[in-house]
């Protein structure tokens, strides 16, 4: 079924999930610097924001984790996690900027 867009809708158990990371610090979350990626986003996936640690368990439920602009390092089991969740097809947008934790 198409929309007046032209562009197929899709059932809200269908669209693809998203997920920001929020525990490191980061300077770029959905209310503040992807306040209009975070409003496209979510008319057509569903977008959660994660500020616990990072583990498979928590990476698992989500088709793409963000992680971008932490000012802090990642811990060896959250990379570990990370590699885990790719290895099984998820997919991870890491956006870094210049000096990264050390600023």
């Amino acid at each position: 079924m198409s929309s007046a867009t032209g562009t197929a809708s899709i059932s809200r158990d269908q669209q693809p999930t998203i997920c920001f990371d929020a525990n490191k610090r980061q300077t770029l979350l959905p209310t503040k610097g992807f306040k209009q990626l975070h409003r496209k986003l979510k008319q057509y996936c569903k977008v959660d924001l994660n500020k616990q640690g990072i583990t498979l368990e928590k990476l698992q439920p989500f088709d793409v984790y963000i992680i971008a602009a932490p000012q802090e390092p990642l811990m060896d089991h959250e990379e570990e996690a990370i590699r885990q969740y790719l290895t099984e097809g998820g997919s991870v947008l890491l956006a870094l900027g210049e000096g990264g934790e050390e600023k």
